[in-house]
């Protein structure tokens, strides 16, 4: 099998380097983030065109990533392109703000959020809630230094699951009626304050799409680098806007823009006008599955 000049096997090919993008990138936040979405801007057409407003501008950072790639197709990502671009110093603070900073505190956020989900599913006391996060994060850890091979294919797995599951609601929502098309009306309206309907449109949105970058740290271990890296970015970035699009409509057609008080309670209206009572429980499996992706 091929390998790269630092050593790494590449045993990554197209489809595992998507779903790391989309499996990363598609965690709570789509669940969560069309509401404060929609209570900024208020009509479903600007919630639309800002999704696709954000998709087109990062597709244009994942077209000069894929260059960056396809020219330094090593493992790092971003710390790769600031060492080569402004020298070692300023990529090895960025290296250990990573380490000691960024990517703990982000693990953190997302074991602690999957927990309160688990909650949901399966009680658990509030004492042991940061233990159960703990555990998870390590054995998912646990999973990575087992074997990538395994590890790649739960993840293509779980991200399987969680665009049919998405494209489900899609569906499911508009084939059997289960929502109102008066819920998008008026589809376009212009909010009293635009600026700031569109600044906290935008930071969703900006949130949502956070992540897919990360791909390249991994550019060690990819297959034919060169022309897969650049094939993954842009196809991940596509899917992903075209997730958010779909499900953010679907989502207005379920509930009214006037009704939504709060994200969580957001959530759980949408699954309610889904599953019935069960609403949350479904929801709430699907969010697990989602996070662990991530």
């Amino acid at each position: 099998m091929e390998s790269s000049e630092t050593g790494l096997t590449r045993r990554y090919g197209l489809g595992t380097a998507v779903a790391i993008i989309v499996g990363q990138v598609i965690a709570v936040g789509i669940f969560l983030v069309p509401a404060g979405m929609a209570r900024s801007v208020g009509s479903p057409a600007w919630l639309l065109g800002i999704w696709l407003v954000v998709g087109l501008m990062t597709l244009c950072g994942a077209l000069c990533y894929s260059e960056l790639s396809s020219r330094f197709p090593e493992a790092g990502g971003s710390y790769v392109y600031l060492r080569e671009a402004y020298g070692d110093a300023v990529a090895f603070l960025y290296g250990w703000v990573l380490l000691l900073v960024l990517d703990p505190g982000l693990t953190a956020i997302f074991s602690i959020g999957l927990t309160s989900y688990l909650d949901r599913v399966l009680p658990i006391p509030t004492s042991f809630q940061p233990f159960v996060a703990a555990v998870i994060v390590m054995a998912v850890a646990a999973l990575n230094i087992i074997g990538t091979r395994i590890s790649s294919q739960l993840l293509k797995v779980l991200t399987l699951l969680k665009i049919a599951f998405l494209f489900f609601i899609v569906l499911y929502g508009i084939l059997a009626g289960r929502g109102d098309a008066a819920n998008l009306s008026p589809f376009f309206a212009m909010p009293q304050d635009v600026v700031g309907a569109m600044a906290g449109g935008l930071v969703g949105a900006f949130f949502s799409f956070a992540g897919w970058w990360e791909l390249t740290r991994i550019a060690g271990e990819i297959r034919d680098p060169e022309r897969n890296l650049p094939r993954a970015l842009i196809i991940g970035v596509l899917i992903l806007t075209l997730v958010y699009i779909a499900v953010s409509g679907v989502f207005m057609y379920l509930v009214p823009t006037a009704g939504i008080t709060s994200d969580e309670t957001f959530a759980a209206q949408v699954g309610e006008a889904l599953f019935g009572s069960a609403g949350a429980v479904v929801f709430s499996s699907v969010v697990i599955a989602s996070v662990l992706g991530s």
